[in-house]
């Protein structure tokens, strides 16, 4: 005689486990499948209600207030006679004439993308605002010219942007010719 071989016990039908006889694992509640999709739900529109509400805070605050409130420009040599010298990092453009120096921002004052050169001023490539040479509005939904500031010499010579004062735009400052640096 062979030893009895032991043996697995399957629940009837009615039984707490409905789903092992047919040999694949029991339905799963309804209920349960709603209130995870619901979970689910709530959760990825929370953290996109946060991503959203980060994004217009970008825009809510100026982007002069992200950056320090001096910046140094470099020397007199740095920039050319009668050109306009774009500062990526410091994102100004530097404008110099024979009458002095100029600098203002590279933000359109729409929503703040980098304007570009064009063949009569300046573009913004965002949304087609258009500024002249000495970046005034002319077109497109910027409303306002870009910002210019008021341009020193700091005491090693390098010209120096303060972010703090806003002049009028298209308004030179003659700097001192016979300060350290100035001869170009």
């Amino acid at each position: 005689m062979q030893p009895q071989a032991e043996r697995e016990t399957v629940p009837n039908a009615g039984e707490a486990n409905p789903g092992a006889g047919s040999g694949g694992p029991g339905p799963i509640s309804t209920a349960s499948r709603r209130s995870f999709v619901s979970r689910v739900g709530r959760w990825l529109g929370a953290i996109s209600a946060a991503i959203a509400a980060a994004a217009a805070g970008m825009f809510l605050v100026p982007a002069s207030t992200r950056r320090s409130r001096r910046i140094a420009l470099g020397m007199d040599a740095d920039f050319r006679m009668r050109t306009v010298t774009w500062l990526r990092k410091q994102d100004l453009f530097v404008l110099r004439q024979e009458e002095g120096f100029g600098v203002f921002s590279a933000r359109c004052t729409h929503l703040g993308c980098t304007v570009r050169r064009s063949s009569d001023g300046f573009v913004c490539p965002c949304h087609g605002a258009r500024y002249d040479s000495l970046g005034r509005a002319i077109s497109g939904p910027a409303r306002r010219s870009l910002p210019w500031y008021r341009i020193r010499r700091g005491a090693d010579g390098r010209l120096e942007a303060d972010l703090a004062q806003e002049i009028e735009c298209g308004r030179l400052d003659p700097l001192d010719p016979g300060a350290p640096g100035a001869k170009a």
